[in-house]
């Protein structure tokens, strides 16, 4: 839509920009709503430079102008939730601060820190995955074969079935993940063609757009760009997980792929179509293809396969681990290189003698389906998928029914047999102390970093009117026990004196 009005056909591209852009916002995930403003900034310049050179500025000016009515109209119907929805962020973490210090004596500031912002980073090599799913060895519980290293390590302790259906193979700078970001080997090939065959601003916006994804993935990783993006550009610290920002990526070299078909079609009746053609298209095949088959062929050689989880088994467990991710990366290399191969070779087949367009367009459609296809059921597939009632059935657990007796409903539970602070369960059945947010309330969080990070603060429990803990219990391995807490507060109380003190940093120690 926003082409098509930077194109002149304002009616088409302003309808089309507003019911998209509407349905983007409405949505409700704003993160994927800024990199979609940040891949329009990198248009909107592009078309700016091409108006300048074409002194076609007013014609530029006139189709701003009309984006900018379209963005307003599409934002109306979501004030419902924007407008609470930034209220309520000022007073969470990713809003403004009430401390001047953090417990480490830092200097605190807006937004996200961010070290915090930025624990989700993809690795620098992990941008392989673009084109070779497994290059960083899929995902931290990755089901792995029986003729696996690992498999055949594990199977005279009975515990290889156990382990190889969630086998710790991911290695790369994330702390975890449920898998990688694949944009599919034949996307890449086309992106790759279109860089040669495609002309005219498209192009170059997506370009752009595709390379700053691919930077601001990389978060800590290049800190010299992505620090000066996360101080200085606009919002940007209200946002973690920096490997979301691939999601542009995806898109972008998609559309260009797309471009780069669009660009064959149009000229298959040409007379010089193949001369024209076949050259960008070898090169194409011999940069996307011939990575792959370099890593292919010495991939195993190049890297160490040491992950960060490593240091939890022993040595001849980390050894297997070792050699199925050589394997996997050998053989998704492979992988690619074929997708990439039997592309080529349609492509040249219709550049050499051009068939049928929907003949051409289906076969290509079908292997692009079928790559991304039996790459995405590695991670998502029908055993992720549980019944609705199944899913309900949350069941409490004995310590969970011992608190329950209590019916007095005005008390809070500890939880200290989990993650105390990224706990969900406990909620189901409580007014749990824990539990997760990713826009936590910043003085709730305050109270968390400077009271319970280094241990427990009684005080602030009692506080907090925490009537029950639930413990790990000390005679059975795996059963929880409740130990009842009689000096919690209650849920309002009265004070016997007020000490003054100079500020909420004061106030909070």
């Amino acid at each position: 839509g926003i082409v098509l009005c930077y194109r002149r056909q304002f009616i088409a591209g302003g309808l089309i920009a507003l019911i998209f852009t509407g349905l983007n916002i409405l949505w409700g995930h704003q993160q994927i709503t800024y990199y979609l403003i940040l891949t329009i900034v990198f248009l909107a310049l592009v078309y700016l430079v091409y108006a300048f050179k074409e002194k076609q500025l007013k014609h530029f000016a006139l189709s701003s102008a009309v984006l900018l009515v379209v963005a307003g109209l599409a934002v109306l119907p979501a004030l419902g939730f924007l407008i609470p929805s930034a209220d309520y962020a000022k007073e969470t973490m990713r809003g403004g601060t009430v401390l001047q210090t953090n417990p480490e004596g830092k200097q605190e500031s807006s937004g996200l820190e961010i070290d915090y912002a930025f624990a989700w980073s993809y690795g620098r090599g992990e941008t392989m995955t673009l084109l070779i799913p497994n290059f960083y060895g899929g995902s931290s519980h990755y089901a792995l074969g029986n003729d696996s290293e690992c498999y055949k390590q594990l199977r005279s302790t009975g515990q290889a079935r156990q382990f190889c259906q969630a086998a710790p193979t991911y290695w790369g700078d994330q702390p975890f993940t449920s898998g990688p970001v694949y944009a599919g080997a034949i996307i890449c090939f086309l992106f790759v063609l279109g860089l040669f065959i495609v002309k005219g601003p498209e192009k170059w916006w997506l370009l752009l757009a595709t390379i700053l994804a691919i930077v601001m993935s990389w978060g800590h990783n290049f800190m010299a760009f992505n620090e000066f993006l996360f101080n200085h550009l606009p919002l940007y610290n209200k946002f973690r997980v920096p490997s979301m920002s691939l999601v542009i990526a995806n898109l972008a070299m998609a559309a260009l792929g797309i471009l780069a078909l669009k660009e064959l079609l149009d000229h298959s009746k040409e007379a010089y179509f193949a001369k024209t053609y076949f050259k960008p298209l070898s090169i194409s095949f011999a940069i996307v293809g011939g990575l792959s088959l370099v890593i292919a062929l010495f991939g195993s050689s190049m890297f160490d396969f040491s992950g960060n989880s490593d240091a939890n088994f022993p040595a001849w467990l980390v050894d297997a681990l070792r050699a199925d991710r050589q394997q996997m990366l050998r053989s998704d290399a492979w992988r690619s290189f074929l997708y990439i191969l039997l592309a080529f070779a349609l492509i040249w087949f219709y550049i050499k003698k051009p068939f049928k367009e929907i003949y051409f367009v289906l076969g290509l459609g079908l292997l692009i389906a079928v790559d991304l296809w039996t790459v995405d059921t590695r991670f998502l597939n029908h055993d992720d998928f549980v019944p609705k009632q199944k899913a309900k059935e949350i069941l409490p657990t004995e310590a969970d029914l011992q608190i329950l007796q209590d019916k007095d409903p005005n008390y809070r539970v500890l939880n200290l047999t989990s993650s105390t602070f990224n706990d969900a369960r406990t909620s189901y059945f409580h007014k749990s102390i824990g539990g997760y947010s990713g826009a936590k309330l910043r003085r709730y969080q305050d109270v968390i970093d400077f009271h319970f990070s280094k241990g427990i603060n009684m005080n602030v429990l009692n506080m907090l009117n925490t009537r029950y803990f639930i413990l790990p219990s000390q005679e059975q391995q795996g059963k929880t026990v409740v130990q009842r807490n009689s000096q919690a507060l209650g849920n309002v109380w009265f004070v016997e004196k007020i000490n003054w003190v100079d500020g909420p940093d004061a106030e909070i120690v």
